[in-house]
């Protein structure tokens, strides 16, 4: 490959090593949290009931924080919010472990494990608001892709870590939750360390600072577009036991729906991470949402399982490119100061798809559930590729 491609150029920036470094310690605690909770409740109490409330609560600590803290996150240095998040965080986790050690799992560990979900809020932005200090601006869209693709390894890896630590003692996939925060609190500081990367120009991208958060037509735009990309992920996710036990197989082979999503995505975000720079970025991605469309489709139609595996994997190529260019997107066309709330808001709206995904689960048919995220994937991608900015963007009050 040559030295001048911008997946080169990634791959040799030292600061973007380390963001990423630091940036999977900061994720992997939320990625962690349930099945911390559902492990150690199960080896406790001999039922995950425990632990699937208390993630509950953490979950829902998270939804009601993140309006404020993504206005928050626009308005303090990222660094030393985020070091005070995860501090916060593992702090808390340390209170859950306590309860859980004095066999006290009451009302107590509901409201730590509240104000833990509400410490984390608008995580999830601010650490990827940090990336864009790490890379020249010609080699960005490559950059958010492989931080996706370190995401969805990420995703795997976090809670098989936490699973293992069982192995030690019952409550020690909590206690891991807890020391992954402080290791996190402590990295922080080499993401500040270096100074921003020069863009094509050579001059220094200024780091993300306080700004209160404004809306902005293109923002809102790719917000809605997370929205729907969690419609999805709801709907194979939550919906994969569902998708094998169609097919005969047994429940317990759902984790192949979840590899195969994984790997396809992978490849196909490196695919795209190795694209030379200028080349064309929405002809691309549209076709990108069409085979996750078409994927989607033909799993709504129940088809021959050699067309269900077809479109189960159609449907998981394009989404480490899509999901790139998404935050690649609210990096260039947002001010500085206001893309770690963008990204937050993004990033809530991808849950709360996932969550409404969840939930009409239970009283709409899977295919049709496919349908709909096969149909508004592109949609809302190309309401998004067409959107321009307002001249006059609204301040959104935190009310």
């Amino acid at each position: 490959m040559a030295r001048s491609s911008p997946l080169n150029a990634v791959l040799r920036s030292s600061a973007f090593w380390r963001y990423s470094a630091t940036a999977s310690l900061m994720r992997a605690p939320v990625l962690m949290a349930a099945v911390a909770l559902t492990t150690t409740s199960i080896l406790m109490t001999g039922s995950l009931a425990t632990g699937a409330v208390l993630a509950a609560w953490y979950v829902g600590g998270t939804v009601v924080a993140t309006p404020v803290m993504a206005h928050v996150v626009g308005i303090l240095p990222l660094q030393r919010l985020l070091q005070w998040q995860m501090l916060a965080h593992a702090v808390l986790w340390i209170g859950i472990t306590a309860c859980w050690v004095a066999g006290s799992t009451s009302w107590i560990a509901a409201m730590l494990a509240a104000a833990a979900g509400a410490s984390i809020a608008g995580n999830g932005g601010a650490v990827r608001a940090l990336m864009s200090q790490t890379v020249p601006a010609d080699a960005a869209r490559s950059a958010s892709t492989v931080d996706v693709i370190f995401l969805d390894i990420l995703i795997f890896l976090a809670p098989l870590v936490a699973a293992l630590a069982s192995l030690i003692h019952p409550v020690a996939p909590i206690a891991t939750v807890a020391l992954v925060g402080f290791a996190a609190a402590a990295a922080v500081s080499l993401t500040s360390r270096g100074t921003p990367a020069p863009d094509a120009a050579g001059r220094e991208r200024p780091h993300p600072r306080g700004g209160r958060l404004r809306w902005d037509a293109r923002g809102v735009a790719w917000i809605l577009f997370s929205a729907t990309i969690g419609l999805y992920f709801g709907a194979m996710e939550v919906g994969a036991s569902g998708l094998v036990v169609t097919y005969g197989f047994e429940v317990s082979l759902a984790w192949v729906v979840f590899l195969a999503l994984s790997v396809t995505s992978v490849l196909g975000g490196w695919v795209d991470a190795s694209r030379p720079a200028g080349a064309s970025e929405d002809g691309w991605a549209l076709v990108g949402a069409v085979s996750l469309g078409v994927g989607c489709l033909l799993l709504a139609f129940t088809p021959p399982l050699p067309w269900a595996v077809t479109g189960l994997l159609l449907s998981g190529l394009p989404v480490a490119t899509l999901l790139g260019l998404r935050s690649h997107r609210i990096d260039v066309y947002l001010p500085p100061r206001q893309r770690a709330g963008y990204l937050s808001w993004a990033f809530a709206a991808q849950n709360a798809g996932f969550a409404c995904a969840s939930i009409l689960l239970a009283h709409v048919p899977q295919p049709t559930m496919f349908a709909c995220a096969g149909i508004l994937i592109p949609l809302a991608l190309l309401l998004a590729l067409r959107t321009r900015r307002r001249k006059a963007p609204v301040q959104l009050s935190a009310q």
